[in-house]
């Protein structure tokens, strides 16, 4: 096989980091916000009820043995409803997904690779939170996710492809929120995040037909947010975090013959700064959320999220 070759198996590693920064969206915004938003039920019960939107936008650039990075914005909206467990708090949210991009990969050769990469689907989300600060929360979700590629993997030709799969991706995390005597929070976490991208076949403009493995995403993450609340509307928090991936490999073969395989395994740290803003006299509120990667993954992402209390 070509060595080249491996550039037609990158979209397969682009797709699974640009879905897994769906599942980063859904655990920075999607369900943090919703309960705090949730929370202010205990003052107007019609408040159990909300709307939420979130979407980020941003670049990130994934070792893979060569490197692939994708640009783009991921999109979640949802309707989360509070409730009580004994005397623990819930939240539960159903919601649907989006994501759209592109993607550039380059080996260490030089060849090169471009595309675009989409995902529409839907899951379920809940947050369980005990009067002590202790914290479980946990998101299921899947759907479709679609890409192309273009690229010359040989002298004088280019070679394009078309490729969709059922994609499926969760993420389970447990933590304590600790009151601090200056009045500040600190949230301490472990997060598991697990996504999977069913094999496919897709047959090259050349004739060839590639069969494209199953990939699968394996991310631990460890981290810590410091939260200062300037009043009951306002809050402002940082926050540091190591991630490691286990897996992330993309593997693909053509009449038994294997490419090779890039893989988006490795450490990344992660630096993150909020803002939530919380008007008492509105049923709006807002959040703002940006970060900073850098290690096996290397990038910046924003994200902007409004709930709306119904």
């Amino acid at each position: 096989m070509n060595d080249q070759t491996k550039s037609l198996v990158e979209p397969r590693c682009g797709a699974t980091d640009f879905i897994n920064r769906g599942a980063d969206l859904l655990a920075a915004s999607g369900i943090s916000s919703a309960a705090k938003e949730g929370g202010r039920a205990e003052d107007d019960e019609k408040r159990g009820y909300q709307l939420w939107a979130a979407m980020s936008q941003g670049t990130m650039h994934a070792e893979t043995g060569s490197y692939v990075t994708t640009t783009g914005y991921n999109l979640s909206v949802g309707w989360a409803k509070e409730g009580k467990l004994r005397a623990a708090k819930t939240l539960f949210t159903p919601f649907v997904e989006y994501g759209r991009g592109t993607y550039h990969t380059y080996l260490d050769d030089g060849t090169h690779g471009s595309g675009k990469i989409s995902y529409l689907g839907a899951g379920l989300m809940g947050r369980i939170e005990r009067p002590n600060g202790h914290w479980l929360e946990a998101a299921l979700h899947g759907g479709r996710v679609r890409s192309d590629y273009t690229g010359t993997i040989s002298a004088g030709t280019v070679s394009t492809y078309d490729s969709g799969n059922t994609y499926y991706a969760a993420h389970i995390g447990i933590g304590k929120t600790r009151l601090l005597r200056t009045g500040d929070t600190l949230n301490t976490y472990l997060r598991y995040f697990y996504s999977r991208q069913d094999g496919t076949s897709a047959q090259l403009n050349t004739g060839e037909t590639y069969d494209f493995d199953a990939v699968a995403s394996h991310r631990m993450r460890v981290g810590f947010t410091f939260l200062h609340r300037e009043d009951t509307s306002k809050e402002i928090y940082a926050g540091l975090a190591y991630e490691y991936e286990f897996d992330g490999e993309g593997a693909a073969s053509v009449q038994g013959l294997a490419a090779d395989s890039p893989a988006l395994r490795g450490g990344s740290t992660m630096v993150e700064l909020g803002y939530r803003f919380i008007p008492p006299d509105s049923r709006l509120s807002w959040h703002i959320h940006m970060a900073g990667w850098q290690g096996t993954r290397r990038g910046m992402t924003g994200n902007i999220q409004v709930s709306w209390a119904l």
